[in-house]
């Protein structure tokens, strides 16, 4: 099915007088019947269920209907939701023809402009079951999204919350600007298995015993991780540890052996992998936090 997707102001656009909405510009609809499901997918906070098969973008109005931008890996793409209307809504998101659970989103904005492309209020995550949109619970933002042009472009913002199940999802908000609008240059949703319950843990072998910090760019130690396998929970870019030869950027979070938990370690400590990595005995690169 491809049906007209744009709004006619019939003459009285937003501002008022601006005609550039009627225009001939068709959008593919997909149809599927819906069939009642119980999640069966695992924490996994490598599997991006943007990509499962039958994913369909959704949104508010597509701009240039990019829709394959959404999920296709590129961070430096952009679609929008311009359409001329004065809205008091927008969204991105995905719809399943089956049910999973989830607890995080991971946004990435697309192009800013004079006018438009950003949230102006607290963007929120719901998920849809039963045909309801319902906003999740325990949402959490980081970094902070600042409600304005400094958004972006192509800036990347992750929203944990408590478990869900539903056969959608959708980021949604207020749009900025004068012609309020927002943008996209990808969307990602997970099952990672930490928001709302207990973090998950990547085994790891580091050696000599090395120092913690309170952060990724802390210079105060705070305890020490002995050498041996010890587990971590995810990492964040930081401090170069190491010299010209051999060095690492990339932090991670533990509880160690001396000193408060929740603290980082330098991945520099990594008897297994090379400058700049991050992953446990296995060879999966640990999350982000």
């Amino acid at each position: 099915m491809w049906p007209q997707s744009n709004v006619c102001p019939c003459g009285g656009g937003y501002p008022a007088n601006d005609n550039w909405a009627y225009t001939f510009s068709l959008r593919q609809m997909h149809l599927e019947p819906r069939v009642p499901s119980t999640p069966s997918n695992a924490a996994d906070p490598t599997r991006d269920l943007a990509r499962e098969p039958g994913t369909v973008g959704i949104e508010r109005a597509s701009h240039y209907g990019s829709v394959q931008y959404y999920d296709d890996g590129n961070l430096t793409q952009s679609d929008d939701d311009w359409n001329d209307e004065n809205k008091t809504a927008s969204w991105w998101g995905y719809a399943w023809p089956r049910s999973y659970t989830l607890d995080r989103v991971v946004y990435t904005t697309g192009n800013m402009f004079s006018d438009g492309g950003w949230f102006a209020q607290n963007p929120r995550v719901q998920v849809r079951t039963n045909g309801t949109w319902t906003d999740v619970a325990g949402l959490t933002a980081s970094p902070s999204y600042p409600y304005d042009s400094t958004a972006g472009p192509n800036h990347t913002y992750r929203f944990d919350f408590t478990p869900a199940a539903g056969d959608g999802v959708r980021i949604t908000g207020v749009p900025g600007g004068t012609r309020t609008f927002t943008s996209i240059g990808e969307l990602e949703a997970y099952c990672s298995g930490r928001a709302g319950g207990t973090p998950a843990k990547y085994w790891v072998d580091t050696s000599p015993t090395a120092p913690v910090y309170a952060s990724p760019t802390s210079s105060t130690q705070t305890g020490t991780l002995n050498a041996g396998t010890n587990y971590v929970y995810c990492k964040a870019w930081g401090r170069q540890i190491g010299d010209a030869t051999a060095y690492n950027h990339w932090w991670l979070k533990t509880d160690p052996d001396t000193g408060p938990a929740g603290q980082y370690v330098s991945a520099y400590y990594l008897t297994r992998w090379g400058n700049d990595e991050a992953k446990d005995n296995n060879g999966t690169v640990i999350p982000d936090c």
